[in-house]
């Protein structure tokens, strides 16, 4: 009866210590790339509202071809880029802007993804990406920051005598003329009343608000400080518009 109790203890002492060691194998099996690995980033959008999210995803490649240097009889050839690493490789995120939800991931098919939030600042994201010794850098335009020119109009822009009412419409474009989602437009005029301002613009980059004047004025739609992220719009009332 002791020896059998004794057999089974020494069995399930073999069976832990087994576990325990297959268990350690796997959590630092992939951990980081190996040595001589790449990272390649990508963003899921060109600009991030100041408030919204965009996947960014790492691309975690080992080692391939060093490459060689051109010969007296033979051209260089150029380094290329091995295949993706293991799956479950750790990658790190850390962001200069907004926050990261995760801060890591594990690759699959050698892809890395989180998420940057915006935290209702604009500027320019520095992400990145670390796994190893490979580390990787991308910069996100963030709000303001990817704004690259605005336009603003009137409907209507001549208006007959007496007080009168006229609509703004601004839309802000990136510097691919893409509307852009999220940015406070900031309204203001020489004269007149304006309605609503910030307002922020929609999925296509519009932003409107209502204004109300009896004589001319010029309104400025303005998202930023630069030279291409301002416009106006000159509005005539009366007898400057042949009324």
């Amino acid at each position: 009866m002791n020896f059998t109790r004794r057999a089974g203890a020494l069995r399930l002492t073999a069976m832990l210590a087994a576990g325990m060691a297959g268990s350690s194998g796997c959590e630092t099996m992939a951990d980081g790339a190996p040595q001589g690995a790449t990272i390649v980033m990508a963003a899921s959008a060109v600009v991030m509202p100041v408030n919204g999210d965009a996947d960014i995803t790492a691309l975690v490649l080992k080692a391939g071809s060093a490459g060689t240097p051109a010969g007296p009889n033979a051209p260089a050839t150029p380094s290329t880029a091995g295949p993706p690493v293991n799956d479950g490789t750790l990658v790190q995120f850390t962001t200069t802007l907004g926050r990261l939800d995760p801060g890591e991931a594990r690759t699959v098919n050698g892809k890395a993804v989180v998420k940057l939030r915006g935290d209702g600042r604009s500027g320019t994201a520095t992400i990145m990406a670390f796994s190893g010794s490979a580390t990787k850098t991308l910069d996100l335009k963030v709000g303001v920051a990817g704004a690259g020119k605005i336009v603003v109009v009137a409907n209507p822009q001549a208006l007959p005598a007496g007080v009168t009412v006229t609509t703004i419409t601004a839309r802000v474009e990136d510097a691919q003329g893409n509307g852009l989602l999220g940015i406070p437009v900031h309204f203001s005029s020489t004269s007149g009343f304006i309605q609503s301002t910030p307002v922020l613009t929609d999925q296509f980059g519009i932003a409107q608000t209502l204004f109300q004047t009896n004589t001319n004025a010029s309104v400025v739609a303005a998202v930023g400080s630069q030279a291409n992220q301002s416009a106006t719009v000159n509005i005539t009332v009366g007898a400057a518009n042949g009324g």
